[in-house]
């Protein structure tokens, strides 16, 4: 099983190497040693080696140069590879001139010729060289180009080494696919993290970590392919994220009793891709004694629906993002969103009202009403989803009307809110607040129809009354802000369907303002998913 692996591709010498003594350059994609003058160069790298497995370095090989005395090879198992011959080591050498295979050992940094072997050593030509040594016996054993060589037994092994070095002698010499392996169980541990056997991650979610090769030797000598896998490897969880409370700017107050929402920040992670995000809701920041962790997706904003908010109560979103390895971002809260003003009951409303009197309805859920408003009647209806304006209902001359979709008043808008009794058409207090003169609307004859609700593309709208009042129309799609986000023009005769596209349009919770030329006004909840 591989656990050093230098392709030498990377236009620059990986800084896992240390130059010593020659000239040592990456060129052409191949570690390239050009002082043919220098008998004796070193590059090394540091390698964890002892007794507990055997080592297989392979790595391919050409000589070039001038000379005639050209050789080149490898120390391996060298317990001190920074002095001039590695200290306690082994190393062999492929000489061209001389055409041999030699197997050196070095003890106390003093090396001693230990086996020769007659083989042709063309120069300029590339070979795959293979050393396997076991420090239990003592034997190292030379393959080229996958024929097998010789084997020499150290009676004394060296049990103890640390580092690997590429060695030549007055020559050019080239390495390249520099591997080593060490010996393993059917199954074996692959540690991961600094100072690990892999310790590197993903440079990028689709730049695999490492590749593990394995290959296998029989009795003959015979090495099989490498089979190879690539891993990807995470050990750096995402960035945190930024919560703000709202579907848009950060939002501190709600008049919704029922929903919250929340939208963040992307998080973001070098190493691999996002999994996805998580969220809670609770009483305190990172708290979630009101919604438990829940994940969301990729998606970063959401409505959470059907919740039964108190009033006065400030609530928080806590968001953290999930890469593909598992690993969680810091949780991030926002800085809370305060229910205020919530409407005092959860009924429906039909409101006749035609005296002259100063009313504020206020309901949570709509209000249907087909009431002729006369002379001196200050009426404000204010509702959480939709407010109906039935046939028969007509704010005449001299009357003042408004109508809110926005969960509850504002309390700058408010007049005094009726109660049952006073729904129950009985009497209540007068308003002391003025309310806005709204233009003499005439009396309607008809109602708009909007499907499907909610919807995530494309919305139906319908005008259901008679013909001369459904000529044309006016309908604006507002934010709950009441900022007019777009704006469409109904055309044709009552029955007519206009489909409109809202798939541009976030998720969140609007407003539909639909209109006709004769001021039949209907004003509904809209939500987008």
């Amino acid at each position: 099983m591989g656990f050093f692996n230098d392709a030498f591709d990377d236009g620059a010498i990986h800084t896992d190497w240390a130059s010593a003594v020659g000239t040592w350059s990456e060129t052409g994609g191949a570690l390239k040693q050009s002082d043919e003058t220098n008998a004796n160069t070193n590059i090394y790298a540091i390698l964890s080696e002892n007794a507990a497995a055997s080592y297989l370095y392979h790595w391919k090989m050409k000589i070039e140069g001038t000379g005639t005395n050209r050789r080149a090879g490898i120390h391996f198992f060298c317990d001190n590879p920074a002095l001039p011959n590695r200290g306690n080591s082994y190393f062999i050498y492929f000489r061209v001139d001389s055409d041999l295979l030699q197997i050196y050992e070095v003890e106390n940094d003093t090396w001693t010729l230990k086996q020769e072997v007659p083989v042709v050593v063309d120069a300029a030509k590339w070979y795959d060289c293979k050393i396997l040594y076991n420090p239990t016996t003592g034997a190292i054993s030379v393959w080229r180009d996958d024929v097998y060589l010789t084997t020499w037994t150290d009676t004394t092994p060296h049990t103890i080494g640390g580092g690997i070095s590429p060695r030549t002698g007055n020559c050019q010499g080239f390495y390249d696919d520099f591997k080593v392996y060490k010996s393993r169980s059917a199954a074996t541990l692959v540690t991961v993290g600094n100072s690990e056997a892999i310790y590197i991650q993903n440079t990028a979610p689709n730049a695999p970590a490492a590749t593990i090769y394995s290959l296998t030797l029989d009795n003959n000598n015979t090495f099989s392919l490498a089979a190879s896998a690539t891993v990807n490897i995470d050990w750096t969880a995402p960035t945190a994220v930024v919560v703000q409370d709202g579907s848009g700017s950060d939002e501190d107050n709600t008049t919704f009793g029922n929903m919250l929402s929340a939208n963040w920040t992307a998080a973001t992670d070098a190493n691999s891709t996002l999994a996805g995000y998580w969220y809670q809701i609770g009483t305190a920041p990172y708290s979630g004694d009101v919604v438990a962790a829940t994940f969301a997706g990729l998606t970063t904003n959401i409505t959470y629906n059907g919740l039964n908010l108190s009033a006065g109560t400030t609530y928080y979103f806590t968001v953290w993002a999930e890469n593909c390895s598992g690993l969680l971002s810091v949780q991030a809260s926002s800085d809370g969103i305060t229910l205020v003003n919530p409407c005092p009951f959860n009924d429906n409303i039909t409101t006749d009202y035609n005296n002259s009197e100063q009313l504020t309805f206020q309901v949570e859920d709509y209000i249907t009403a087909s009431n002729e408003l006369v002379a001196g009647t200050q009426i404000v209806y204010d509702a959480g989803n939709y407010i109906d304006l039935q046939v028969g209902f007509w704010a005449k001359s001299g009357s003042d009307f408004r109508a809110f979709i926005q969960g509850c008043l504002p309390a700058p808008l408010a007049a005094p809110v009726v109660d049952a009794a006073a729904i129950a058409k009985e009497n209540s207090a007068a308003a002391k607040n003025a309310v806005a003169t709204a233009p003499n609307l005439e009396k309607i004859s008809g109602t708009w129809q909007i499907y499907p609700n909610p919807t995530r593309d494309i919305l139906y709208i319908s005008w259901q009354g008679a013909a001369d009042e459904g000529q044309s129309g006016n309908i604006r799609l507002l934010d709950i802000q009441g900022r007019v986000l777009k704006t469409w023009q109904y055309e044709g005769n009552a029955g007519a369907v206009l489909a409109v596209d809202v798939s541009e349009v976030a998720s969140g919770i609007y407003w539909l303002h639909c209109a006709t030329e004769n001021a039949a006004v209907q004003i509904q909840k809209l939500v987008v998913y």
